[in-house]
């Protein structure tokens, strides 16, 4: 591993142990195994222990294709620093929308009128704009997040002071890297500099689980409350293949959602992030298909006369998702949160 993938992952993971303490192990000196002492060891615990969108971006910028070229590495330290301020930003937005759905909140009209025309730009200095204000927003009512570490560590004050140079981006969306070699070279250093101070600040994150909910059975005895059998899939960037398991609770969670979960245990613990984060897998069940449609974690892209755009972390082209069998039912809850956040 690169010498500066290292240092990431020596940090971020030392910054983990304090949230998650049983991860020690690779820490330790003297009594670990070899596996233990490969940088690439710790490279991927890190990656395993953060959220998939945003570990898909971190194992690319750890590649070894990556190592020497600073303009593709700028880029890729760029894209993963957007895709983890993009997971928070849907986070906090998950939780307003929920908050305003139970009456617990009232949204000022000019934070609906700023949020419509945010959550239709997605870029870096937008979602710091959704952090700060959301979680001030939050935090003036007396709302506890549900990931209360964000309230300290991604606080208005900290999204305001987190500016560095962010190039434009092409039609396609990628950054335009530019300048003499030396130039990038230093603009990469310095801007590695604030991936790494932002994944301290969300190493937290070591201690929730993204999944999906693949798919609900309803058991009713006679005479009994119904229990519901849910098969939900743990939504990681470093297995071969997504681990399931299956959760009986007395409440249904929502049917084809992405949750982010406190603990696999109680269910009800979670929130819910579709329609912003989706897994079209869970769509494709039973024996459906599309060859048109990857199967992949998507995030919101954007929206264009009620079509809504999606992007995918592992799929790197674009994909058209309105083919979906429950497509409509994303638009609806979109128009919903608009309707519900925005006012319109």
């Amino acid at each position: 591993m690169d010498s500066s993938n290292e240092s990431i992952s020596q940090v971020v993971l030392k910054e983990m142990l304090k949230y998650k303490p049983s991860l020690q192990k690779v820490m330790t000196s003297g009594e670990e195994c070899e596996e233990d002492n490969d940088p690439r060891y710790k490279g991927q615990m890190v990656i395993k222990n953060l959220p998939l969108p945003v570990g898909v971006e971190l194992r690319r910028l750890f590649s070894v294709s990556l190592k020497q070229n600073y303009s593709q590495r700028l880029e890729q330290i760029l894209a993963t620093i957007e895709k983890s301020l993009q997971l928070v930003s849907y986070i906090l937005i998950s939780q307003l929308w929920n908050e305003k759905k139970l009456n617990r909140i009232v949204i000022p009209e000019n934070f609906s009128k700023i949020f419509r025309q945010k959550i239709y730009l997605r870029n870096i200095e937008n979602y710091r704009w959704i952090i700060g204000s959301v979680n001030s927003l939050l935090e003036e009512r007396s709302i506890e997040l549900f990931v209360p570490e964000l309230q300290k560590s991604l606080n208005e004050e900290f999204t305001n002071s987190y500016e560095f140079y962010v190039p434009g981006k092409n039609p396609e969306g990628r950054y335009i890297i530019t300048g003499q070699p030396e130039h990038v070279e230093r603009v990469c250093n310095e801007t590695e500099e604030r991936l790494i101070q932002l994944l301290q600040r969300l190493a937290f994150l070591a201690n929730y689980k993204l999944a999906s909910v693949q798919q609900i059975r309803v058991f009713k005895p006679k005479y009994q409350q119904p229990k519901y059998n849910h098969v939900l899939k743990l939504l990681t960037c470093t297995d071969s293949d997504f681990n399931s398991f299956e959760q009986q609770d007395n409440k249904c969670a929502d049917s084809h959602s992405v949750l982010l979960m406190k603990s696999q245990l109680p269910l009800n613990e979670n929130l819910n992030l579709s329609p912003l984060i989706i897994d079209t897998a869970s769509f494709l069940t039973d024996g459906q298909t599309d060859n048109k449609i990857k199967k992949d974690i998507f995030l919101y892209d954007g929206s264009h006369d009620n079509h809504l755009n999606y992007k995918g972390c592992r799929v790197t082209e674009k994909c058209d998702l309105s083919g979906l069998p429950d497509y409509p039912m994303l638009s609806a809850q979109f128009q919903d949160m608009m309707m519900t956040i925005g006012g319109k």
